[in-house]
């Protein structure tokens, strides 16, 4: 008898082993109510010399820790990104370090999407090189999401840029996420109010916004939409998708994702902005979902085309450099990405950064003045760029 009673339990111990191998290593079966959510990128948390907490890029139940008292106060920013290929991932960070870099009360938590992990970790890091225990805390904390274990219902990696189309499903991909602000990589902040500004905006929203984003232009004839497009769009110009305000609760009971593949199987040979199209189309269809943002803060290279966004009393706040413009000679969008590339993030944390001397260059420059040699001068003059850019 107690032979046998020894072989029932050894053939129970193996059927509990496979059982845990089938449940931690095939990932059937997801222990949700045991385990939060985890990315692939945990890592311990970054110390001071003196002990105190710097900055977080971890598993995000800590990263909450963290934070946890952040969604109670109104400085709490939800901010979300998309980078896949070296240079979205390089502009990502440099994106990140335009809205921390000025000292503040802030506390922001990125949800970034990306195809590169190690990339990103390795980039955050860096920031932080030269810091020592006087640069105080940096109160942010990234969620990083391994975008090929993201599922959306459908292929649209191929369209317009790798990964773009991820934007879209963010109310299914951040399913405990009230609002949030996504950003293009390729952005930069540059005012040092920039979030609380974002952010603000949807205090003017009534019942019915679900999406706040600017005009594609404020001009007919510098609108790709209003002059080529094949496909409805919203309004007389169509919407940019670089900066979008997102009521992912909203969205989310108006199943705003289940509209997508409908308009993508009629549409996508037409659609030469894939998902941006996209949301032009389905905004077209419900315009009463949209609350149109001033372009400051979505600032692009076609503004320099006329006066009407920056010779304004409102500065820019936020610079979008499309079509590669932070990468190209144009000195507005050359000269601010370089510069917060190149600057240490460590030495401005007294508050001494002046984020808005960029963003009142733009509005005080005149019509076709974005490429002025005159930018590069100013900062100069200013003691604002690092020596090794000049």
């Amino acid at each position: 008898m107690r032979s046998r009673t020894t072989i029932y339990l050894l053939v129970a111990s193996v059927f509990i082993l496979i059982l845990l191998r089938f449940i931690f290593f095939t990932g059937k079966i997801k222990l949700k109510w045991i385990l939060p959510e985890l990315p692939n990128n945990f890592h311990p948390i970054k110390e001071t010399p003196s002990g105190q907490l710097r900055y977080v890029v971890q598993d995000w139940a800590s990263c909450l820790k963290h934070l946890e008292t952040a969604d109670k106060l109104k400085n709490s920013f939800h901010v979300a990104m998309v980078a896949c290929g070296n240079q979205s991932t390089q502009d990502a960070v440099i994106l990140i370090k335009s809205l921390i870099i000025e000292k503040s009360n802030n506390h922001i938590i990125f949800h970034l999407l990306t195809d590169n992990l190690t990339q990103i970790n390795r980039n955050v890091d860096n920031l932080f090189d030269k810091c020592d225990s006087s640069s105080g805390n940096f109160n942010f904390c990234v969620k990083l999401y391994d975008i090929k274990r993201v599922d959306i219902p459908m292929d649209l990696t191929g369209i317009f840029k790798p990964c773009s189309a991820y934007r879209l499903f963010l109310p299914s991909i951040l399913p405990n996420c009230d609002r949030v602000v996504y950003l293009d990589s390729d952005t930069v902040a540059v005012s040092a109010t920039t979030i609380e500004e974002l952010w603000a905006e949807f205090e003017g929203w009534n019942s019915s916004h679900l999406v706040g984003a600017a005009r594609e232009n404020e001009i007919a004839m510098y609108s790709w939409y209003a002059v080529s497009a094949r496909h409805p769009y919203f309004g007389s110009y169509g919407i940019n998708s670089g900066v979008l305000l997102m009521d992912l609760t909203r969205m989310r009971e108006q199943r705003f994702t289940e509209l997508i593949p409908p308009i993508y199987n009629r549409y996508h040979s037409v659609i030469p902005f894939g998902d941006q199209d996209i949301l032009n189309i389905i905004l077209h269809l419900h315009p009463h979902w949209v609350r149109i943002l001033p372009c400051q803060l979505n600032f692009r290279p076609t503004h320099c085309l006329h006066s009407t966004c920056y010779l304004t009393d409102t500065p820019v706040k936020l610079l979008h450099g499309s079509n590669d413009a932070f990468h190209s000679d144009l000195d507005l969008f050359y000269f601010t990405h370089t510069f917060l590339q190149k600057t240490n993030i460590c030495d401005y944390r007294d508050g001494t950064f002046n984020h808005n001397l960029i963003s009142n260059v733009s509005r005080t420059l005149g019509r076709d003045r974005c490429n002025d040699s005159e930018l590069l001068t100013l900062g100069k003059d200013d003691q604002l760029l690092p020596k090794s850019i000049t």
